[in-house]
């Protein structure tokens, strides 16, 4: 699923029983320093980012989803949306 031009940077990939994937940045990101999981993130979300899944945080309050988000909240909530 995850090509080798990442794949170094990533660690513990876990997929959720709700679908969704766990991607560890260090093999004990509580164990690492800030500065070497923030350039590892950079560095996979330089290959991630082209899907379109990942929502914008750069503004409080003012969060936009990406074009390709699908929610699934169908799968983890009671609650029809």
């Amino acid at each position: 699923m995850f090509t080798c031009m990442y794949i170094m940077y990533l660690h513990n990939i876990l997929y959720t029983p709700w679908g969704g994937v766990q991607l560890d940045l260090a093999p004990h990101p509580w164990e690492s320093n800030v500065e070497t999981l923030s350039s590892n993130q950079l560095s996979v979300m330089k290959h991630l980012e082209p899907s379109g899944i990942f929502g914008d945080y750069t503004k409080f309050l003012e969060y936009k989803p990406g074009a390709n988000w699908k929610p699934i909240l169908h799968q983890t909530s009671p609650l029809k949306v």
